[in-house]
């Protein structure tokens, strides 16, 4: 819990939510201190956590973090509660290797006032590290086939539409869009696909936008870059859709790396774990992954690259 006494640390702009609402609210709340960078140094945010002994923290790009390995170890000791968005087993990494024992997922947006759903210190961590939690008091959430707009049922994946206490009324000036995002009696349409559990917690999956429709199957960005990371251990990838004329769409692998890769062997790996329709088709290399100020890639821009191309195709 957040005192005067406390310090939190903050690497989130002030333009976006995690900034505004997350840090300068909950510390003018609070009464704590609250402790910022202008742009984004591993070095010198890691500076400041061991200066100011800080114990809660968010928009940390771990992965920067970690690179600094036992260094990064010794001047995080006092960080105990922060939140990244990554693989299971890269948060498990900073729960056991680094001592963030109140790491958690979270699921949220601006639309939503921050978080909408969230966990408690005492749910199981293997939860907290593979699922997104539970709606916060006074909000709902529900899951929905995103063509016909019915419920799916428990477990199944479709649309997350949200509503309740936290989110927005709507669009200032957007009559248009109002009435595309709010159905139902208010449901707010996230845009993003997930399933919820027999207990009520989100398990969020890729954003609609993102997701690959190849052949007429559905494939997850995120499923593929899962399995990309553990069989290569590159850091930097993504995966993309591109057109093509005979399945719609096929999967494109974009990575970053300055070491060579046996890609055909990778490849065959690969495909003892995933699907064929899920395998990536295509694989490209770039200098530097292209990303929003939130640390995200930009997908639409990879997608470009490859359209124009401006990517080294490898296979």
């Amino acid at each position: 819990m957040l005192t005067p006494n406390r310090s939190f640390m903050s690497a989130a702009p002030f333009f976006h939510c995690s900034g505004s609402m997350h840090a300068i609210t909950v510390c003018l709340l609070a009464g704590c201190a609250l402790h910022t960078v202008s742009t984004w140094d591993p070095d010198y945010f890691l500076d400041l956590i061991e200066r100011h002994r800080g114990d809660t923290g968010h928009g940390i790009f771990f992965r920067d973090i970690v690179e600094h390995g036992e260094s990064a170890r010794r001047r995080i000791r006092t960080l105990k509660v922060a939140v990244d968005i990554g693989l299971e087993e890269f948060i498990r990494k900073l729960h056991d290797d680094f001592g963030v024992t109140g790491i958690s997922n979270i699921y949220g947006m601006t639309e939503t006032g921050g978080n909408f759903t969230m966990w408690y210190p005492d749910d199981p961590l293997d939860k907290r590290i593979r699922m997104n939690g539970r709606p916060q008091a006074g909000n709902e959430i529900r899951i929905v086939d995103p063509d016909s707009g019915t419920l799916v049922k428990v477990g199944e994946t479709g649309e997350i539409q949200m509503r309740g206490r936290t989110v927005t009324p709507g669009y200032y000036n957007r009559p248009e869009a109002n009435a595309s995002t709010f159905v139902d009696g208010g449901w707010f349409r996230s845009g993003d696909l997930g399933s919820i559990s027999a207990e009520g917690e989100l398990q969020y999956i890729a954003r609609l936008r993102d997701v690959i429709r190849v052949g007429g199957e559905n494939v997850s960005p995120a499923e593929v870059e899962r399995v990309v990371t553990e069989v290569t251990g590159l850091k930097e990838v993504s995966v993309v859709g591109i057109p093509d004329g005979r399945l719609g769409e096929i999967a494109a692998l974009v990575y970053c790396s300055s070491d060579d890769h046996d890609w055909p062997s990778t490849l065959e790996a690969m495909a003892k774990r995933l699907a064929g329709f899920k395998m990536p088709r295509r694989v490209y290399k770039t200098d530097a992954m292209p990303m929003t100020a939130t640390n995200k890639v930009q997908r639409v821009t990879l997608q470009k690259w490859i359209r124009e191309d401006e990517l080294a195709r490898i296979i």
